[in-house]
Parts: C-alpha cells; sequence; structure tokens
C-alpha cells in the first residue's frame, strides 16, 4: 500500500489493503483466534488478544490515508492496548508512522505450512459445497479431500489424521 501511495495509485493501495483485511486478517487469523479464546489458557487469550491488537493498529496506521477519521476515532482506542498510545485523545494517528514490512522478520517455512493449511482448508470448504448440505465437515475423509486437493493443485493430505470427527493437521 505505501508503494501505491507514494505512486499516488490510491486504487491500488486500497484494494490492497482491503484483500489484506478481509482475506488475511478477518478470513484467517480471526478464525484462528477463535479456540484460543474458546479454550486457551489465560497467558494463550492475553498473548493472542495483544498479538490481535497489535494487528489492528497496524492496519489503521495502513488505513489512515483513505479513511481518516474513523480510523482515528478507533485508533485512539486500539491503540493502547497495543500499547502505542495513551488513550486520552493527547495523539494523533495522523502523527503515527505508516507501517513498513521487516522482511527480516519473515519465516518462509511458516508462511509454507500456513499456506498449506490454507489449501487444506479450502479444499474442505469446496468439498462441502461440491457436496451439499447433506455433507457434515465431519464425513471428509482423506480420500474425498485428496481428490479436491489435486484438482487445487496441492499436495496430497498425508498430513490429515481422523480424530473423533476433526480434521488435525500433524507432520508439519
Amino acid at each position: 500500500s505505501s508503494k501505491s501511495i507514494e505512486a499516488f495509485r490510491l486504487d491500488e493501495g486500497s484494494s490492497a489493503l482491503y484483500r489484506f483485511v478481509w482475506d488475511e486478517l478477518c478470513d484467517w487469523f480471526l478464525e484462528a483466534c477463535k479456540p484460543v479464546f474458546q479454550h486457551g489458557s489465560e497467558d494463550e487469550k492475553a498473548e493472542t488478544r495483544q498479538v490481535l491488537a497489535h494487528a489492528i493498529e497496524t492496519v489503521l496506521r495502513a488505513l489512515h490515508p483513505y479513511a481518516p477519521f474513523i480510523t482515528e476515532e478507533l485508533w485512539q482506542k486500539v491503540a493502547p492496548v497495543a500499547g502505542r498510545g495513551k488513550g486520552d485523545g493527547s495523539e494523533s494517528l495522523m502523527l503515527q508512522p505508516y507501517p513498513r514490512a521487516d522482511l527480516a522478520r519473515c519465516d518462509e517455512k511458516s508462511e509454507a505450512w500456513v499456506t498449506t493449511l490454507k489449501s487444506m482448508v479450502n479444499a474442505c470448504r469446496s468439498l462441502l459445497v461440491a457436496e451439499g448440505s447433506s455433507l457434515r465437515a465431519e464425513q471428509i475423509t482423506e480420500a474425498s479431500l485428496g481428490r479436491y486437493m489435486a484438482l487445487a493443485d496441492q499436495p496430497e493430505p498425508d498430513l490429515l489424521i481422523r480424530t473423533g470427527g476433526d480434521c488435525r493437521i500433524s507432520n508439519f
């Protein structure tokens, strides 16, 4: 998004942020947080809350050039939780630095793991849609999932094991 702003391509920047917020933050990260908030220890919940607050605060800084008033209002509430602001209105999002990627913190192995996990979940979703509402998630077998993984040009799901109706990933 920062390159798009510098090139005055606000349409591309806003579109990239939109895709990130909906396709990554909401569709995957928030869904991954739910089990922690439902079944995690208090320490796990606190850590997840902190990471989520940091992610939302960073998104608000990225969105600020596109939607300044609402992001300012939301940032005033989120920034103190994320450890970036006092929350008393004495600071402004407008004066905060625009987020920059720290490529040294990228973990290619973790990104590959998440990409495979997403492919498997998407294959499960496609299988449920293709088989209709009569199929329940716990009825998905490795063979049927393998068929959809192959259609999606993904590796066989040999890392999928069945445990009482849950799909769990192992051997990564």
